[in-house]
């Protein structure tokens, strides 16, 4: 079992595409001779983002960054994934599940934007109880 088994209130569905993203991201990432031609590969299409994200158990604000960058650079990873076979390879092609990383990365991006509102010296309680009423009356809205 991954860390992610943590999320409990994640669906199974979007369980497995979030871990899946990882497997993908850790992949490429960290082998070098992984790692090195995707960076070439990117640097050849004149990519921005040449880098990715090497994702471990890491926190919330990691997940979403993981989920963000995979997205920009799916067609980098569908033209290196030509080459070196990956089991998950086919993923990166199929539109429902791209539309759950994307549905993914845009949720954990405003738990984000939240967590981030949460934090710092000058925050009042009275701010944040409203901030998290907000946003759960968004989330009920989504849902």
């Amino acid at each position: 079992m991954t860390g992610f088994s943590r999320c409990k209130r994640i669906p199974a569905e979007l369980l497995t595409t979030l871990n899946d993203v990882v497997k993908i991201m850790n992949f490429t990432k960290s082998r070098a001779t992984n790692s090195r031609p995707f960076r070439m590969l990117c640097e050849d299409l004149g990519s921005i983002p040449v880098s990715l994200l090497l994702h471990t158990e890491v926190r919330w604000l990691s997940r979403g960054k993981v989920l963000s960058r995979l997205f920009e650079l799916k067609s980098e990873l569908q033209a290196f994934f030509i080459d070196p076979p990956f089991h998950l390879s086919s993923s990166i092609s199929d539109v429902l599940w791209l539309k759950k990383v994307t549905y993914l990365a845009d949720m954990f991006c405003k738990l984000n934007e939240l967590n981030m509102s949460l934090q710092g010296e000058s925050v009042a309680i009275f701010s944040v109880h409203d901030r998290i009423e907000a946003m759960l009356k968004q989330i009920n809205f989504w849902i």
